[in-house]
């Protein structure tokens, strides 16, 4: 067993930080957690026309200012970002950052994402789906509301 402390006081510091870098790149950053935030990219269309180099630059800058390696999913809707940025993390062709932006993207996400893992899907939920057959975000966004 290794125990470590947890140093909440830095961990917040370091989050401000990253907070204030991205406000140098957009003015709508809501920040969801500690670890986490949602940038609104509506209206940089001119100013950032490549959604996966602006993504990059942002990375490289946190990188750069706080040596924290952070990813970046893009996508329409925050729960689809979320999905981005779970392939972000593990899709070693990303390089950290993940763009959901097409149809076909979206679903091919979907179908290879488990719906367990979906934002908002508590254990529970995810059985009560399991137990009627319903295993990918896919399925789960197929059922009738």
């Amino acid at each position: 067993i290794r125990v470590l402390s947890a140093n909440y006081a830095l961990y917040a510091d370091l989050s401000s930080r990253i907070v204030a870098i991205m406000e140098r790149f957009v003015e709508q950053v809501e920040v969801y957690s500690i670890d986490e935030a949602f940038l609104d990219l509506v209206g940089y269309e001119q100013l950032y026309p490549d959604l996966v180099e602006f993504a990059r630059k942002l990375r490289a800058t946190i990188r750069q200012w706080t040596r924290i390696p952070v990813s970046v999913g893009i996508a329409p809707t925050k729960t689809l970002a979320k999905v981005a940025n779970w392939y972000a993390k593990r899709q070693a062709t990303a390089d950290g950052v993940w763009l959901l932006n097409s149809p076909a993207g979206v679903e091919e996400a979907l179908r290879n994402f488990s719906v367990n893992e979906l934002w908002g899907v508590g254990s529970r939920y995810a059985t009560l789906l399991r137990r009627n057959d319903v295993r990918t975000a896919a399925q789960f966004a197929a059922l009738p509301d």
